[in-house]
Parts: structure tokens; sequence; C-alpha cells
């Protein structure tokens, strides 16, 4: 009996643990305008949020937060996370850049933990003057 109440006992912990040991990853979309105009942000996320941002020149904001249960330190692709995403600017310009194009973005990827192992990624797309047509 004694046996068998131990094995149903530390069973869930041990399951609990190899879970726990997993790691994760946290990553953070943000759009910044640098550009000399306000800037106008449209965009669907793939959990079907609709995002409607206006930045005036300088600013910043967060689009997105994903996140992973696993420590993967692989970058996500924006045609992930984003179906849809139009940028404008008080001239009725439109944003050229290809942003379901990673290498348009600027990620930083920062291991926070080893073991388990954790990351911290962000993804900044930074629109600039150049960028409309």
């Amino acid at each position: 009996m004694t046996k068998k109440f131990l094995y149903y006992l530390t069973l869930p912990l041990v399951i609990l643990f190899i879970v726990s040991c997993e790691g994760s990853v946290y990553r953070e979309w943000s759009v910044e305008n640098s550009s000399s105009q306000q800037i106008h942000v449209e965009a669907v996320a793939s959990n079907s949020d609709t995002i409607f941002e206006s930045l005036t020149p300088g600013e910043k904001t967060i689009l997105a937060v994903t996140t992973e249960d696993r420590g993967n330190p692989d970058p996500e692709m924006a045609y992930d996370v984003f179906s849809y995403l139009k940028i404008t600017n008080d001239s009725g310009r439109i944003y050229q850049l290809d942003w379901t194009e990673n290498e348009n973005w600027d990620i930083y990827i920062d291991q926070t933990s080893i073991n388990p192992d954790k990351f911290d990624q962000t993804y900044n797309l930074i629109v600039e003057d150049g960028d409309f047509n």
C-alpha cells in the first residue's frame, strides 16, 4: 500500500517537473515611427484581433505579444503573427517594404535562462520617410 501511495504521489510531481523544464519564449512585436509625419497602422493579428494605431514622429507602440511554451531560440515569422498589416502616412502614401519578411524587422533575441531555456525576443518595424511610395 505504501509503495502504491508513493507512486501516485511522486508521479504527478515528476511530470510537473519535466513540463516546467521546457522553457519558454516571449515575443513582443512593435512599430516605431522614425518618419517626419504621423503614420497610421492597420493590422490583423493571427488571433483575429484588429489593431488600429496612429503614431506621431518618434513614437513607438506594441502591436502584439506572442508566447511559446518551449525554449525555442528561432525567430517567429511576421506572417505567422499578422495576417494583414498596412501602414500609411498623413500624405496618404503607403508603406512599401514587405512586412512579411523578417529582414525588414529589427529583431533582438535575449536568452534570459539556460536551464530551462527562456528567451525574450523583440521585433521592431522601424518606419522611415523613404519607406513610402
